[in-house]
């Protein structure tokens, strides 16, 4: 996950998806995001960036994750 801002610096790496924050949402973004990885999978998740925002976004995939293990 990334911001609108540095999506723009690092969107033309190869093999890397990337989902964009989007902050101008507010608490939408959140929901956003959620919507977004709703059905994904994940081999490795990044939690990189030391921010309230973050912390909250990373533990909503992680939740994703872990339920997601469990009906695998």
């Amino acid at each position: 996950m990334i911001g609108k801002n540095e999506y723009a610096m690092v969107s033309e790496i190869d093999g890397v998806e990337f989902i964009i924050f989007d902050k101008s949402l507010g608490a939408g973004a959140y929901k956003a995001v959620q919507q977004q990885l709703k059905n994904w999978r994940f081999d490795v998740l990044l939690h990189m960036q030391m921010a309230l925002r973050a912390l909250i976004t990373s533990e909503d995939v992680t939740t994703m994750l872990t339920k997601a293990l469990q009906i695998s």
